[in-house]
């Protein structure tokens, strides 16, 4: 960035060595588009630390009634840089529609954070294994898999309506993953079922 009063703007307002005066003036061009006058000297003129001080606090209000100045500013600042950024080292064309975006990014933040949502109110629930109805069986069955895709498993239990084991199985299935693993357990114990003879089961996956 160049030193001294007036000059220091360099990516951020109207003065660039490294780029071109197309560039240059596009900046302008945005802060321009943006509520700066072209006579406002104060804008335009100071160093470097009273220009962030005084755009950094002013509260005025955007034309439309949303943001403050100072949010709008620091929206400009950070995407004329990312801009600035973008041509320079990616060699990207400029965008046209500058302006628009950071007003649609100022708008999107504040309504952010003038209605936020409605705090999730944390509720515990005890899980625990439930008996089924009196003549029923109860299948619980699961899979996992040690990565997505990877070595995947399975497995399930059969017990009846006093809660008491009746049977059940675990195998290994090879590579793939945990959703298949899981339908792989589900087919095991209803075939398990099948040939114990079960009418009626329940079926409780975890899913």
């Amino acid at each position: 960035m160049h030193s001294g009063a007036g000059t220091w703007q360099c990516a951020l307002l109207k003065e660039d060595r490294f780029s071109s005066k197309a560039d240059n003036d596009m900046v302008r061009v945005v802060w321009l588009q943006l509520g700066v006058k072209e006579l406002n000297q104060v804008f335009w003129g100071s160093n470097l630390q009273d220009w962030l001080g005084i755009n950094g606090k002013a509260g005025s209000k955007m034309s439309n009634g949303g943001a403050s100045w100072r949010v709008l500013f620091s929206f400009i600042v950070w995407l004329i840089w990312k801009s600035r950024n973008q041509i320079v080292i990616s060699r990207k064309v400029q965008n046209p529609k500058l302006s628009s975006e950071i007003v649609n990014q100022t708008m999107e933040f504040m309504c952010c954070i003038n209605f936020p949502r409605n705090p999730v109110q944390n509720r515990v629930k005890r899980i625990r294994w439930e008996k089924p109805p009196d003549g029923w069986m109860k299948l619980n069955t699961d899979g996992c898999a040690v990565g997505s895709p990877g070595q995947v498993g399975c497995g399930g239990v059969v017990r009846d309506s006093h809660g008491s084991w009746v049977s059940g199985f675990s195998r290994r299935i090879g590579i793939t993953n945990s959703f298949v693993a899981k339908l792989w357990g589900l087919r095991d114990e209803l075939i398990l079922c099948n040939n114990l003879n079960i009418i009626f089961p329940v079926v409780e996956l975890d899913t």
